[in-house]
């Protein structure tokens, strides 16, 4: 689900929600729980009315057979991983919109033998226009 939790007069600032759950018979398939939630919020800084500030978690859970079955295989195995987001999309100039993104994983990989994980990445979007070819 998504909520808008506020919105000024002006509809300048925004700040929405959401959540999902997902489960699935962990007879069938590996997750047996997800859970997935954040915020983005439109306009947090003045004079930038179309930037996005975003932040999310995310939670998988491995089924109980899954587990159990990459146990028995000598597999080491974690429950779950947890993943932290924070994010900013920025749009510079009229054609070009950057987003840096910040990532904390706890339980990478759902492996009991990487530690956890803080990840830096940069998303951009370039929007050409080309002139029309006769």
């Amino acid at each position: 689900g998504e909520k808008l939790l506020h919105c000024d007069p002006d509809g300048a600032r925004r700040l929405s929600a959401f959540a999902r759950v997902g489960t699935a018979a962990d007879g069938v398939d590996r997750l047996d729980l997800s859970l997935r939630g954040g915020a983005s919020y439109v306009g947090a800084i003045e004079g930038r009315p179309d930037d996005v500030l975003g932040l999310g978690v995310a939670y998988a859970r491995n089924g109980g057979p899954f587990l159990r079955a990459k146990r028995e295989a000598g597999v080491p195995m974690a429950r779950s991983e947890t993943a932290m987001e924070l994010t900013y999309r920025a749009e510079v100039g009229s054609f070009l919109v950057v987003q840096p993104d910040l990532q904390w994983i706890i339980g990478p990989g759902m492996s009991p033998q990487s530690g956890d994980t803080f990840v830096v990445g940069l998303r951009a979007h370039a929007y050409l226009e080309f002139p029309d070819r006769p």
